[in-house]
């Protein structure tokens, strides 16, 4: 969503949560997956990409792969993270 761009360019992640059930495409999921890690959310944030994974990474798999070492960091999921490299 473009709108969903402009949000978190300016930092109102709450908004991007709050209209989750809007997300649509792996550019929206991505967004969302943002928003949540910025506001420290990782259980939220590990629960799109892994039920959105295949789409994700179909779309960009670099960030797919960067999103999910990310949050498995801020989840302290070391070993997880090993098994998904």
């Amino acid at each position: 969503m473009n709108d969903w761009k402009n949000l978190s360019q300016s930092g109102n992640y709450e908004r991007i949560v709050a209209e989750a059930k809007q997300a649509q495409t792996a550019e929206d999921f991505f967004l969302l997956v943002s928003a949540y890690l910025a506001l420290g959310k990782g259980k939220e944030a590990m629960e799109v990409l892994l039920s959105h994974r295949e789409e994700l990474y179909k779309a960009k798999p670099l960030l797919a792969l960067k999103a999910n070492f990310e949050t498995r960091f801020l989840l302290r999921q070391f070993d997880e993270a090993y098994e998904d490299l």
